[in-house]
């Protein structure tokens, strides 16, 4: 840089340097709006981050938990770099920092004082720690000035001289404590649409306005083969304050529907009602509750028999509603309760006519899923202990007691690991057949829980 200015460089030196220098504060909330911007970004390494909007010194960032997604690339170096590259390409200046938990990542990236920064955290100041003020105050009166001078001061006598709270930051540092859990600001369906305006719209150019947005809105929901229930429509309208004040307005139909006909007659009709502002700066539309498509119903032709339970279907949904008789469709997910999906049963799959005939045979080791699935899973009680991890030989369930006469498993399944799902922190489940003396069939599955396994059934 001129005059021999750096990056980094303390307010005095610049000065002492430069006597023509103008220091400008830092826009906080444009920060926050590039940080915004970069999600898509994150996204494409990982569904699970945050952005840290609470800054420190000049520094906005974003926690990323690239744990699972290293396969992805040849290893934890190429990730970064390839996320480095595109930051560049954008014009971000950034630093990165690599941890076991966000107090060691965030340490340092902030002190690292490299573009990537990982490895051992030793040299790093008393600082990178975030200690509360009096703590980090005594320590520095005691000539700690990096983390590794932190090595001769046991755990215990820690928590006693300077507070629980910097001895727990110094534990999640180390790795010795997991991080708070933090919530993901990942979206998989992008099903907004947002416009800002450099000159403020007139209040006869909104109509047209959210016109033009509505198809854009209704095509990104046809792709992912959802229909539109609920619409909401924000207006951002300036003031002379330098604020901004909000409209929303929320337009529903009885039933799904992705017409855009029906979607702009019902926008107009709410527009009339809540008189828009002479002037909007921004409009966004958020299509706040879907439902799953319907297949289209097939050609029946002569299948007589089909054509009557068509029928009854029919008959059945318009006296009790279609949302009151379903069927289930395959999901997206291996999980036994995330596996099939309800919808109305008056919809049928589409049929596909190029299909093979051995296509539809069913595998004969495909492992048997129950009729009734039990949400949540209910716990047993094991009257004779199990043993080599097979299924228990006697246990109490509802208040009646069950033999095993045959079994047969195990299936196993893990979540998958995108999903944070409290009922799945156990780990990976064993899932059996289990029938008793009576004939009867439970669905059952064993988890170790507080040291301890665990039996449910699940479904039977």
């Amino acid at each position: 840089m001129a005059a021999g200015l750096t990056i980094g460089m303390p307010v005095a030196d610049a000065r002492a340097a430069l006597h023509e220098l103008q220091l400008v504060a830092q826009d906080d909330d444009e920060c926050i709006r590039q940080m915004e911007r970069l999600k898509p970004i994150f996204a494409s390494f990982t569904p699970l981050f945050s952005l840290e909007k609470l800054h420190e010194g000049l520094y906005f960032g974003a926690y990323l938990n690239i744990r699972g997604c290293v396969p992805l690339f040849t290893d934890q170096e190429s990730l970064l770099a390839a996320l480095s590259e595109k930051l560049l390409a954008l014009g971000h200046k950034h630093r990165m920092g690599l941890g076991a938990g966000d107090e060691e990542a965030w340490g340092q990236a902030i002190y690292g004082g490299q573009t990537i920064n990982k490895g051992a955290h030793q040299h790093l100041p008393i600082a990178a720690l975030r200690l509360p003020r009096q703590a980090g105050s005594s320590l520095r009166k005691l000539g700690c000035r990096n983390i590794a001078d932190l090595q001769k001061i046991k755990g215990e006598d820690f928590a006693k001289r300077f507070g629980l709270a910097a001895w727990e930051r110094l534990a999640r540092f180390r790795g010795q404590l997991p991080s708070p859990p933090r919530k993901s600001e990942y979206r998989e369906d992008d099903r907004e649409i947002t416009r800002d305006f450099a000159l403020p719209l007139r209040e006869e150019d909104c109509r047209p306005m959210l016109h033009l947005m509505l198809p854009e809105l209704l095509r990104k929901l046809n792709d992912e083969g959802v229909m539109l229930q609920l619409l909401s429509v924000c207006l951002k309208s300036p003031d002379h304050s330098g604020r901004s004040s909000l409209q929303v307005m929320d337009v529903a139909t009885q039933s799904p529907t992705n017409s855009e006909k029906i979607w702009s007659q019902l926008i107009d009709i709410e527009l009339e009602k809540i008189g828009a502002h002479k002037s909007i700066s921004n409009i966004s539309m958020t299509a706040q509750v879907i439902n799953g498509q319907p297949f289209p119903t097939p050609n029946l032709g002569a299948n007589h028999d089909e054509r009557q339970r068509r029928w009854l279907l029919e008959r059945l949904s318009q006296r009790l509603g279609p949302h009151h008789v379903l069927g289930f469709q395959p999901g997206q997910s291996t999980l036994p309760e995330r596996r099939a999906c309800p919808v109305s049963a008056i919809y049928a799959e589409p049929m596909d006519m190029h299909a093979a005939p051995e296509d539809n045979i069913c595998d004969p080791e495909e492992f048997l899923h129950p009729s009734v699935m039990l949400n949540p899973a209910e716990a047993i009680d094991l009257v004779v202990p199990p043993a080599h991890g097979e299924p228990p030989m006697r246990w109490r369930w509802r208040g009646v007691s069950h033999d095993r006469a045959a079994m047969f498993g195990p299936d196993h399944h893990v979540p998958e690991w995108w999903l944070d799902l409290p009922s799945w922190r156990g780990g990976m489940r064993s899932y059996w057949w289990v029938q008793n003396r009576a004939g009867q069939w439970f669905w059952m599955y064993r988890n170790k829980g507080a040291g301890r396994e665990c039996w449910y059934v699940h479904g039977y």
